[in-house]
């Protein structure tokens, strides 16, 4: 577990949400392809989850935020909010490093968490909002990322973030956006994916 990770549970512990943290040691394997682990399922009320996946990143003194992913996270979280069905949320939990204090008036400080004499920011987006606004960051690493503006828009803490998606109506418009994320720019279509990646088995590693 890195430190992002640690920063992450600290903030739901503090939150006293419920979560699981996914067993890196195993990975979920379908017709011989590997998907790369999610790092957690929170659990917002019963029967929802949300499939978290944790990125320490690094932001600017003027507000810039680093959110590239690579094209195997979005990947895997689409298959895996597919797999979990209505119940569920993919989202992704950015993890920043606030070093200082022109960087803290970007968040609340009920939404910091102090680690070893630092301070984080944690701040969340769902997969959905994220493939509705991602642009293509690196073609050699296969990466992707959002404006800062964009981000700053559909990003919110933890907290604030289980809250405002709680009844998961976002689910219907994940779906489309998830269809037209692998057609446009992995070159494949969900249902495709879905049928690739299903039905899922744990292998350990």
């Amino acid at each position: 577990m890195n430190v992002y990770e640690r920063v992450y549970e600290l903030y739901l512990r503090k939150q006293g949400m419920l979560y699981f943290r996914v067993d890196q040691g195993f990975r979920w394997s379908a017709f011989g392809r590997v998907l790369k682990n999610f790092d957690y399922l929170v659990l917002p009320a019963p029967g929802r989850q949300i499939v978290t996946e944790v990125k320490g990143r690094r932001m600017s003194r003027r507000g810039r935020f680093e959110t590239w992913v690579g094209r195997d996270d979005l990947e895997s979280l689409s298959s895996y909010q597919w797999w979990f069905g209505g119940s569920a949320i993919a989202a992704i939990c950015f993890v920043f490093s606030v070093s200082c204090s022109e960087q803290l008036r970007f968040f609340a400080p009920e939404n910091l968490v102090v680690y070893r004499n630092r301070i984080y920011a944690p701040m969340m987006i769902s997969l959905a909002d994220f493939i509705a606004g991602c642009r293509k960051r690196s073609k050699s690493w296969n990466t992707f990322d959002l404006s800062s503006a964009d981000f700053r828009a559909v990003a919110y803490p933890p907290c604030e973030f289980t809250g405002r998606f709680a009844d998961f109506q976002i689910q219907k418009r994940a779906a489309l956006d998830l269809g037209v994320f692998q057609e446009d720019l992995l070159g494949v279509s969900f249902e495709e994916t879905c049928e690739h990646f299903l039905p899922l088995e744990a292998i350990e590693i």
